[in-house]
């Protein structure tokens, strides 16, 4: 969509699936971290369709589509001018969906996995074989499962993975704020959801669990401290 393209901003009252097929940004107000049923069914079938959404979860906000769509996940990279070589993160709804996305994850990720999520923290496992768009054909993955209203009633609703990163511009700070998303946005994707201030404000933490001996890549919301205590043993994070 290029930078002259019409755009427009609608009432929760006024989203339609028609107007799903029009070339313009709809946004949509959450209310309490939740979405009405009128505006999660547009966004669910915006996201079957391909299209690209913004969307608050409890970090930052965030930037997605359908993980298994190319042209959508193509999008995404365009929209940011994310450099194509870096793979997009996906979100999960639930843990029990983690084979969609990866395999062979180790048994000891687990008591990370069931103490923070939902949450922030995001997990490197090996990707699975449908998950290859969105980790450029790369073997491993970042895996998340937010704690957010909003994009959990999507998660929910779609049964789908999104393939999603934070929602800034490459090179930028994350947004953390509707206004921000707006700013930079809007005109640009298919659905911006009014969320008001993320929760947290701050990234996840992310932990590389593919090899025996974890790796904190990022210490974001969730102190080192208090992922080498989850895991109770001296030496298997670095």
């Amino acid at each position: 969509m290029s930078a002259s393209t019409p755009v427009t901003e609608l009432k929760v009252a006024d989203v339609h699936l028609s107007s799903l097929n029009m070339k313009k940004t709809v946004v949509v107000k959450a209310h309490r971290e939740r979405l009405s049923p009128e505006s999660l069914t547009a966004c669910a079938a915006l996201l079957q369709a391909g299209g690209v959404i913004v969307f608050p979860t409890d970090t930052v906000y965030g930037i997605g589509c359908n993980a298994f769509h190319l042209d959508a996940i193509n999008r995404i990279y365009e929209i940011k001018g994310r450099s194509y070589s870096k793979p997009l993160p996906v979100l999960l709804g639930k843990p029990g969906h983690l084979p969609l996305v990866a395999h062979d994850v180790s048994a000891k990720a687990f008591p990370l996995i069931e103490a923070y999520w939902p949450g922030p923290l995001t997990l490197v496992v090996n990707t699975a074989p449908m998950a290859l768009a969105a980790s450029r054909g790369k073997n491993t993955i970042a895996v998340r499962v937010p704690d957010h209203g909003v994009i959990r009633q999507i998660l929910s609703v779609t049964g789908l993975p999104l393939a999603s990163t934070s929602a800034n511009l490459s090179g930028q700070i994350p947004s953390r704020t509707f206004d921000d998303v707006k700013k930079a946005f809007f005109g640009r994707v298919d659905m911006i959801i009014d969320g008001g201030r993320c929760p947290l404000g701050r990234e996840s933490s992310v932990v590389d669990v593919t090899h025996d001996s974890f790796l904190v890549l990022r210490e974001g919301a969730i102190s080192k401290r208090d992922l080498v205590k989850t895991m109770k043993l001296d030496g298997r994070l670095e």
